[in-house]
């Protein structure tokens, strides 16, 4: 299941449609683009403006253990979870 499409129609209800699956309604949503360029163009189509992206070139070092299972590693060419 995937979103194609995000619309806001009447009442200010947003409307997600959904590839293979009936479309969902919210007063509230919430996307997390990361580097998707089509999520970018989706909200550029809802009026939003996009600042170019670029390349992260530091890393988190947080020492917190609640967050240490969501720690994502490289290993020999390898992204490790």
């Amino acid at each position: 299941m995937r979103v194609s499409k995000v619309s806001k129609e009447a009442d200010e209800i947003w409307k997600i449609d959904l590839t293979h699956h009936a479309p969902l309604f919210s007063k509230t949503v919430f996307l997390g683009s990361g580097s998707n360029p089509a999520i970018w163009k989706m909200l550029e189509e809802l009026g939003h403006s996009i600042v170019p992206p670029v390349p992260s070139l530091f890393t988190f070092n947080i020492k917190d253990p609640r967050l240490k299972d969501l720690m994502v590693k490289q290993r020999k060419g390898r992204t490790v979870h």
